[in-house]
């Protein structure tokens, strides 16, 4: 028998992609402008510059490469069999 542990990725992505489908077809209210331009006036103090960019993109990549090889090792798709 199959471990349901191994679903939870799987699960993850699937609920990731309803929230993002969610989020682009519910229209933005007046209240969701006014918040959104506040954390773009609050966030413009506390700009990377393209050095720490370059570095946080490099650290995301290592860290979703990191990610989805534990993934596949221990998933019965991948080497766990």
């Amino acid at each position: 028998m199959q471990n349901k542990l191994n679903w939870g990725f799987i699960n993850t992505l699937i609920c990731a992609a309803v929230m993002l489908a969610t989020s682009h077809l519910t229209p933005f209210t007046q209240e969701d402008e006014r918040k959104a331009a506040y954390v773009r006036q609050s966030s413009a103090a506390a700009r990377l510059t393209v050095e720490e960019t370059r570095k946080y993109r490099l650290f995301l990549g290592a860290l979703a490469l990191l990610l989805a090889a534990v993934a596949m090792l221990f998933s019965p798709l991948g080497v766990g069999r």
